[in-house]
């Protein structure tokens, strides 16, 4: 074989291997991200979207360009005082909210929905002694899902 055909078929070799890699980092790899001192495995086809700290939280939000998810961490496991007083507000502004609750790998998840407004979710939960808040506007078929699939990957930065 003459050194063109050989230097041919690594070129060749090299753009399957580098595609392949690029496909399994794109399609297959499980990819984290942070909140807080919690990390999460990432919903297919989600990205993040910026982070925010303050003395209170830690804020971040997902999103597959059709659906955001905010993601609050809190300093405290208070999480029904954060609850009760949303739920306040939105009475008084006329909107009537109803709660289901639920359990992911044995975490209480405390879910609103603003009844004339299906699509403004909220959900509360306490991991490892914090408090955390999902919430969209965006809510749809597979919203309960991606949260249940969040809680479930949750774990602790050492």
């Amino acid at each position: 074989m003459n050194f063109k055909k050989i230097l041919l078929c690594v070129i060749i070799v090299l753009i399957i291997v580098a595609g392949i890699g690029i496909f399994y980092d794109s399609f297959i790899a499980t990819k984290e991200f942070k909140l807080g001192d919690t990390y999460f495995n990432m919903p297919s086809g989600f990205h993040q979207e910026g982070c925010e700290t303050t003395d209170k939280y830690d804020l971040t939000n997902i999103s597959d360009g059709k659906c955001v998810i905010g993601m609050y961490e809190y300093r405290n496991n208070n999480i029904t005082n954060i609850m009760n007083h949303y739920v306040s507000e939105k009475n008084k502004d006329n909107y009537s909210v109803q709660i289901v609750n639920s359990t992911v790998n044995g975490i209480v998840i405390h879910k609103s929905v603003i009844l004339n407004d299906i699509s403004n979710v909220h959900y509360w939960f306490v991991y490892n002694d914090i408090g955390y808040e999902f919430y969209t506007w965006d809510a749809n078929n597979d919203t309960d899902n991606i949260v249940a699939n969040l809680v479930k990957t949750m774990k602790k930065s050492s």
